[in-house]
């Protein structure tokens, strides 16, 4: 059986991908970056969209604020500046893990050896775990 991090920016297209994901994947973690708002935003919802479904076994794991280069593009003019407007979640009462995206990354790479990530934002977490840890 293969297991999945999926790293998102959780907007309203990122919860769909979120919750099928969940669904149908071994799913051992989410990490989160910039994106369609910021990240504090798609870490909280991240985390309430996961408890709203029951599913608060899954650790979230903060990523990037910036990109690596050039500037940040907000989606917050389609997602709202919440990356979640018009969509009522309460707020969850569980906080990221203690450590941030890469190292997550790097941690559950060391645990499954099938481990897949799968980006749907930018890709700042991915590229600073392979950089951090090749």
């Amino acid at each position: 059986m293969s297991h999945f991090i999926l790293d998102c920016d959780p907007g309203h297209d990122d919860v769909v991908a979120l919750l099928t994901a969940a669904r149908h994947l071994d799913l051992v973690g989410v990490t989160t970056v910039f994106g369609n708002s910021t990240v504090e935003n798609t870490t909280r919802n991240a985390l309430a969209v996961l408890d709203a479904a029951g599913l608060d076994h899954i650790p979230v794991a903060m990523g990037a604020s910036e990109a690596l280069e050039g500037p940040v593009h907000s989606g917050e003019s389609v997602h709202g500046k919440t990356g979640l407007d018009g969509a009522s979640f309460a707020p969850s009462s569980r906080q990221p893990v203690g450590i941030g995206a890469a190292e997550f990354i790097r941690q559950q790479a060391e645990l499954f050896d099938d481990l897949t990530v799968i980006a749907v934002a930018p890709e700042t977490n991915v590229a600073t775990a392979l950089t951090r840890y090749p």
